[in-house]
């Protein structure tokens, strides 16, 4: 049984302590700082305002403090970066695979071909994938280069 009142300040403080940890523990795991599911059709772009609609296509940026930015196009997060960031630090910039569409990946690490045979939502053109494999599967059939995530950023940045 739960006691409301407290026999001895003993008791009172440890009961407080016990509060005060559990009230963190719930407030720690609360934060979630990783990726979010895009939702398609629900999902707004932070930079340009459309409904996420395409799943082949979508990017997220989430920064050192957990704020997750959700895009419909690759190009909408890096000109979001290079508008609206400030001060803010990025601590994750995810595109969705084009092969497994819906499933957001790191861009860094992942392959992207600049392409004009595919039609992203915003024009930027560029389509990325998981495994370079994949990546050379499509690149004659989209009608693509090979491009890496610092010569994408390079060219936006501009």
């Amino acid at each position: 049984m739960v006691k409301i009142f407290f026999e001895t300040k003993k008791e009172k403080k440890y009961s407080l302590n016990f509060f005060f940890i559990l009230l963190l523990i719930v407030t720690v795991s609360a934060c979630k700082s990783g990726p979010e599911n895009l939702e398609y059709g629900k999902d707004s772009c932070a930079f340009c305002k459309m409904q996420l609609m395409d799943t082949k296509y979508g990017a997220e940026l989430i920064t050192e403090k957990g704020k997750v930015y959700k895009f419909d196009d690759t190009g909408c997060l890096l000109d979001f970066e290079k508008q609206n960031l400030g001060s803010q630090k990025v601590a994750q910039e995810l595109v969705v695979d084009y092969s497994n569409p819906g499933k957001l990946i790191t861009a860094l690490t992942s392959f992207h071909i600049k392409c004009a045979g595919a039609k992203s939502p915003m024009g930027s053109d560029i389509t990325s994938f998981e495994k370079e494999e994949n990546m050379n599967k499509y690149i004659q059939q989209l009608q693509g280069e090979k491009i890496t995530w610092s010569e994408i950023k390079t060219s936006f940045n501009k």
